[in-house]
Order: C-alpha cells, then structure tokens, then sequence
C-alpha cells in the first residue's frame, strides 16, 4: 500500500511540474527581444529561442477615409521543422491582455474593420512558434505585436519615397566643426519622392507633385532638417518641390497661386501649441510676415510619423519676405561652423549664414559677400557709437526682442534669428524678420528672455545703448499690444479649438502611442498658457517700466 502510495505522489508532481512548464512556455511575451523562454530540454540560447520577424507592416497605420486597413507581420521559424501562426487579438484601450480573438484571423495578414466614426482602433498578434520536441513533447515561443490604426479629419501628407529610401544624415559636433556650441547634421541625403495631400476623408488628393523627374519638374525631393531636434526618433524634415506650388492651399481658406514656393517644412512641434503661440504672439505684435502652418498627419512610406505642421520655410518670395533680387536674407547661425558660405563680424564676433542668395550664387560672385559683411561691420560700429539708426530698422529690433521677452524663451545661441536688407544700396536698412524657434516657451520666468540680455541679436547693446531709439519703441510697443495681447491670443486658440481640437487631440494621441511619449490636450494647454500670460503681463508691467 505504501508502494502505491508513494507512486501516486510521484507521478502527481511529475504532473504539477509538466503543466508548471508548458504554461511558462505558452505566456504571450511582448515585443521586446530580450525576453525570452527558457526550455532546458532543448538547451537552447535565449537568442536561439527569440522569433525572429521578418516584416511588419503598419505597425502604426492610417485610415484616410474611415476605411479598413492591412495590417501584416511575419515570423521566420527558428529551425525547419518548426511552424508558427498569427492569432489576432482587437483591443479596447491599447493594451495587449484580455485582448478579444478574431475568429478566423491567423495568418500574417490581418485586414481591419472600417471606421465608423473618428478615433482609434487597436490590435495585437500574438506570433506563435510551435516547437516539437525529440521527446513528441511541445513547446511554444511567443511575441506580441501591437498595433494601431488612427482615422481623424486632420489633413494627411503621404511622402512615398523612391524605393522607400529614408533621408539620413551624419552627426557632427561643435568640437568637430570648429564652432563654439551646438551639434547638427552633415551630408543629409535629398531623397526623391512623391507627395499627396488629402483633405476631410476626400477620396481625391488635394496636392499630387507627381513622380520624381528632374527634367520634368514633377516631384520632390526630402531631406532631415533641423539641428539637436534631427537627432530624436521623430524627425523634422524639409520638402524642395521641382515645381512651385501652394502646399496649403487645399488646407487653408484664401489662398491664391502667389502664395507658391518650392520650400516647405515639416515641424515635428504639433503636439504642443508653442509654435502656433508663438507665431500668434508675433502676429499680434505687428510682424510684416509671420509663416502660414497646418496642423496634418504624416505618413511616410506607409508609416504614420505622427502629427506634425506644415509650414512656409523662411525664402525670398513676395508672399514670405519680399526682398529684391539684389537684396539679402542672412540668418544669425549658431551653427555657422556647418556651413561653406559664411562670414564674422569684426567687432561683435557675430556668425552669419546666408538664405538668400544662395551659397553657390555668392561662390561665384564674392562681392556679394562683401557688401553685406563690410555693412553688418559698419552696423555694429554704429550700435557701439549710438549711431545706428540709419542703418537699422528700430521697431523691427525692438518688436523682435519684445516678442522673446513675452514668451520667456530660453534659446539664446540658436533661435533662428534672421535679418534682411531690401537691396545693396545706402537707401535700405537692416530690418529683423520674424521669430521662428518656440520651442523654449515660457523657460525664463519672471526674467527676461535670453535674447535680452545676448549680444547675439544686439539686444543687450541696443537695450542699452546711449541711444534709447530702441529700448524707446519696446516701451511704446508693449503698451500698445499689452493691452488685448492676452484676449487677442485666447480667441486664436479658441478658434483652432472649436475647428479642430478634437482632430488635433486624437492625432497628439496616436502621436504618443508611436513614439512612447505622453499625450497633452489642448484643454490643458490653454490652462497652462493662460497662468503664463496672466502672470507675465503682470511681471512685465514693472519690468518694462524699470528699463
């Protein structure tokens, strides 16, 4: 009896431990390659025992319309006599348990359900390898793919490169530049493409550019731009079209076919309102030309980038800013160190880079160089003397400088500060075209911004110089727009809101999702931007005062 006894125990944790084992090996993993099972039978290496994919495909997909997508994903099995299938799951809120099966869904493809209304759909496959032991027992290795698909009334830019090429560039640093600060991109490759732009579920695009043919002028060409911000995960890019055209003129309200340019950008800064903020602050203060933008969604190569705005690149063009042929667009360039064509002023060591004209134009021609770098040295002598004002605009300066101070921004060396002379001739002077860089809003508070107190602008030398022509009109310039700055901008961003602030919110989220970042509505923004403003004013009130 005893015997008997001791065999029933024997044989009941022999069992315990199989089915201990088989449920380890059958857990869902997640798409992480570290994570693997452990089968001592087969004595196998955790690498050994990773399945191995070998494409996915819209792992963050996009529906233009509300219409179904392909979803797809594939596994290599790790040897010949193993097999692998696809179960795939839908879930409720993105997370990858307690996802329910879709019947009949086991292969590598998966075409989804169609959009009844905006929002976001998600799905997973668990890739399941089955694995047949010497011993007939069985074993399965497992990895979870997510997925997600997004379907909003934002315009979409759809890029398909020529063979799916992806623009890149090499880092360089400021150490390896010669410069004093900074690092940036060299040799960033133009990549051929094709460009659509689609509107509110249109089936038709709005833009096609066509394919790329340089002799034909169709198409385009894509590069990484940007300096720091081109070495995080999403990218910001520059668009050069063969042909002019209005990008936004299918988007935004009262465009005409002046408004063509073959420069476009695409700022990845759409999952916050400092841009448009920042772009609204220099409307209200009285900029000439401020860039035009739209929020829109960005897939490239079938790849949802995220939400991004598509903005007027800073060119020489009658609706952007409208110099003369013989006139000069050149941009105080922290990373003046990165580029051919360049030059230093003598007095107040500033680095100067052109927009226009072009690098090879003034290769060519040297004098053109020559003019506007012997009149920036003759600009500065006259700041240092307080002589300046016939050689630069001063409410330009000064509305330029109080703008930076009204949003508090932090970046002193690369804010993106451009100046222009209408022409090469005594008759015009040196004015300051808009501010660009926002992404250091609200950084310096209860201080002035850093472009104050820099030299890099001229602001610390024209703020407080013997002559007070400049720090005379920020004075007069605040008390004018201080007055309905607050109420002026909280219309623009209620005006976006009601428009599309739902599209803009859902796109920030499927935006979060592809780049494991967190989600940040516009309700929550204004809140913040409001406590911004209301204390700012405040603060500058007596500041400004002071000067």
């Amino acid at each position: 009896m005893k015997k008997i006894e001791i065999c029933i125990i024997f044989f009941m944790i022999c069992l315990l431990s199989f089915i201990s084992c088989e449920f380890e090996s059958k857990k869902p993993k997640n798409d992480t390659p570290e994570q693997t099972d452990n089968i001592e039978e087969e004595s196998k290496s955790e690498e050994e025992e990773e399945i191995q994919l070998s494409s996915i495909k819209t792992k963050y997909g996009f529906s233009k319309r509300g219409e179904p997508v392909l979803l797809s994903c594939s596994a290599v099995p790790t040897e010949e006599n193993h097999f692998i299938k696809y179960p795939w799951y839908k879930s409720a809120d993105g997370s990858m348990e307690n996802g329910t099966l879709i019947e009949g869904a086991n292969g590598t493809n998966l075409v989804t359900e169609g959009f009844s209304e905006k929002g976001i759909l998600y799905y997973y496959c668990v890739v399941t390898e089955t694995i047949i032991c010497e011993d007939n027992t069985i074993n399965n290795i497992s990895r979870t793919i997510p997925f997600s698909v997004i379907y909003t009334s934002l315009p979409i830019v759809q890029i398909d490169t020529v063979n799916g090429e992806e623009p890149t560039g090499e880092a360089i640093t400021y150490e390896e530049g010669g410069g004093n600060y900074g690092a940036t991109l060299k040799n960033e490759t133009k990549v051929p493409a094709r460009m659509y732009i689609y509107k509110d579920g249109q089936e038709n695009a709005v833009y096609d550019s066509g394919e790329y043919n340089k002799d034909a002028k169709t198409g385009l060409t894509i590069k990484l731009r940007g300096n720091t911000s081109a070495f995080s995960e999403k990218k910001p890019y520059k668009i050069k079209l063969q042909k002019k055209a209005d990008l936004l003129a299918g988007i935004l309200p009262g465009r005409d076919s002046s408004y063509k340019d073959k420069e476009w950008i695409l700022l990845k800064d759409a999952t916050s309102l400092n841009t448009f903020v920042g772009m609204a602050v220099a409307d209200i203060a009285g900029t000439p030309w401020t860039p035009e933008f739209a929020f829109v969604n960005v897939v490239i190569n079938g790849d949802y980038r995220g939400v991004y705005l598509l903005i007027e690149a800073i060119t020489k063009n009658e609706k952007r800013i409208n110099v003369s042929d013989n006139g000069y667009i050149i941009e105080r360039d922290a990373y003046w160190w990165n580029e051919d064509v360049k030059f230093i002023t003598s007095l107040y060591n500033q680095k100067y880079t052109f927009k226009y004209p072009d690098d090879d134009d003034i290769t060519d021609n040297p004098d053109l160089q020559s003019y506007i770098e012997n009149y920036m040295n003759e600009l500065e002598q006259h700041i240092q003397n307080g002589t300046y004002e016939d050689y630069i605009d001063v409410e330009s300066f000064a509305r330029w400088l109080l703008i930076h101070d009204i949003l508090g921004t932090w970046d002193g060396a690369g804010s993106n500060c451009y100046m222009i002379k209408n022409d090469n001739t005594e008759n015009s002077k040196v004015y300051m075209a808009t501010t660009w860089d926002y992404d250091t809003n609200y950084r310096e508070k209860d201080v002035f911004a850093t472009q104050h107190y820099s030299g890099r602008a001229y602001g610390a030398w024209l703020l407080s110089n013997i002559n007070t022509a400049v720090k005379d009109s920020y004075k007069s310039q605040w008390e004018t727009v201080s007055i309905s700055l607050w109420n002026t901008l909280l219309s623009k961003i209620e005006e976006l809101q009601n428009l599309q602030g739902e599209d803009i919110n859902l796109s920030r989220k499927c935006d979060a999702i592809r780049y494991d970042t967190k989600s940040n509505s516009i309700e929550n923004e204004i809140n913040r931007i409001e406590d911004w403003f209301t204390s700012r004013t405040v603060w500058l009130n007596t500041a400004i005062s002071d000067l």
